[in-house]
This record gives C-alpha cells, structure tokens and sequence, in this order.
C-alpha cells in the first residue's frame, strides 16, 4: 500500500488515484470483501478520523474540554428549591467561579495542554431548563472517540446530550456511543487506574442496562479491567448519597 494515510499523504488528482492502494482492490473484480474483514476499527481510525482520538491510563495530559460558566448557573429558579437542584452549600459566586475556570486553563496551556472550550447552546432539556451546564464529567474519551452518558441522578440534567454530540462534532472526534433505551450510566465519573483497567459503579446514575451498552466499548477499547463498585445513592436528601 502505498500511501498509509492518503488524507495526509496523498495531493494528486482524484481521477489518478492508485486503484492499487484500496486493500480490496483486485483488477476487473468486484471488492474482495474478505480482505477488510480482519481491518480493525482502531487501525482506521487515523485514516478517518484524522489522528488517534482517546487516551487511557495515567500519562501526559494533551487535550482538555472545558465550559465557561455562565449568568444561567446563577438564575433565581434554582433557589426556589435548593435542595432538588443540589445547591447544598453557599450561592454560586459567578465571578470567582469564571475567574478559576480561566485561570484553570491559562495554568494548563501553560503546560502544552490544548484547550477545547464547549459551547453549552441547549439549555432546555427534557423536562425543563438545565444546571450544571459548565460541568464536563457528563462523558468519557477512550482509545477510539467519546462515550456520551444518559443522566439518571436528576431530570435537571436529562438533555445535555445535544451539547455533547455537537462539540465532538465539532473537534471531529467520534461517538462510539450515546447510552439509550432505558440505560443510565454518567461515565465521565468511571476512574481510570491503568492503561487497561478503570472502575466503574452502580448507583442511581448507573444501572445494569447501561452498564451492559457501555462495557463492550470499554472493552473494545482497550480496557481489560473494569471492577464495578456498588455506591450510595441520593434518597430524599444529598447527604444520603454520602455527601
């Protein structure tokens, strides 16, 4: 094959491309189907995707996201009732909270570390405007692109999604999966412990039929060690989840 990356590598004319270099290509045959089959998704995903989306383990840290909080994570509806907004401590103090965000990623660019801010368009989800919108651990990058999680610990934060899936668009970065159907799994908060092992949990904001779409991507990614630790769950007051 002549050309590994032809997005990169290749600047000719389209109508002189190298039949040669498609790995199915046999002249005057249809495609030799049987020469892709053994072609994994993460051995394209370069050629596709355009560079090795995801990391794992505990290493350098090249690339962070990060949302700007805004006036809206200071709005009056949600001191109508601190409690089921899980305001359990003193008001949101916008300024100071900006100005950490800000200094948070000067400090990691200051480190080499590429900075991807999120535009957080959607906020009215579900069920109802959204909190919590600056907040990022809603998703997990792994080796192959981006997991997008399905909120179970509040219906102020069911509809996030939408948010998500056009910043990964955006950056160019694949989902390998949005968690459905009656699934729930905030997989942003699974702790990484070595380049294959994380750990992961069941709990309000994970059940077993999220847990079963997610798996097999972690997996597949990679990860050969996913302990799943049973958690503490909010009932009726924040500080029955442990708080």
């Amino acid at each position: 094959m002549k050309y590994q990356n032809p997005k990169k590598e290749y600047r000719g004319r389209i109508e002189d491309y190298p039949l040669e270099n498609y790995p199915d290509y046999e002249p005057g045959m249809a495609p030799a189907a049987g020469a892709i089959q053994e072609i994994g998704y993460l051995d394209e995903l370069e050629r596709i995707w355009g560079k090795n989306w995801g990391a794992q383990g505990i290493g350098k840290l090249r690339e962070v996201a990060l949302a700007r909080p805004t006036e809206h994570e200071i709005n009056p509806l949600w001191e109508r009732n601190r409690e089921f907004f899980l305001l359990r401590r003193e008001r949101v103090e916008l300024d100071k909270l900006s100005q950490a965000f800000e200094g948070y990623a000067e400090l990691l660019e200051s480190q080499g570390v590429k900075v991807h801010w999120m535009e957080t368009e959607d906020r009215m989800g579900a069920y109802g405007p959204m909190r919590k919108l600056f907040m990022m651990a809603f998703c997990l990058v792994v080796r192959g692109g981006a997991i997008i999680s399905r909120q179970g610990h509040a219906s102020f934060v069911r509809g996030l999604e939408p948010n998500f899936l056009r910043f990964f668009a955006k950056i160019n970065c694949p989902v390998l999966l949005t968690v459905h159907g009656m699934g729930i799994c905030e997989v942003g908060v699974f702790v990484p412990i070595a380049e294959d092992a994380i750990m992961g949990f069941r709990s309000c904001a994970s059940n077993e039929e999220g847990l079963e779409q997610v798996l097999p991507v972690l997996e597949s990614s990679g990860y050969k060690e996913i302990p799943i630790a049973n958690c503490t769950t909010v009932y009726q007051d924040f500080r029955a989840g442990g708080d």
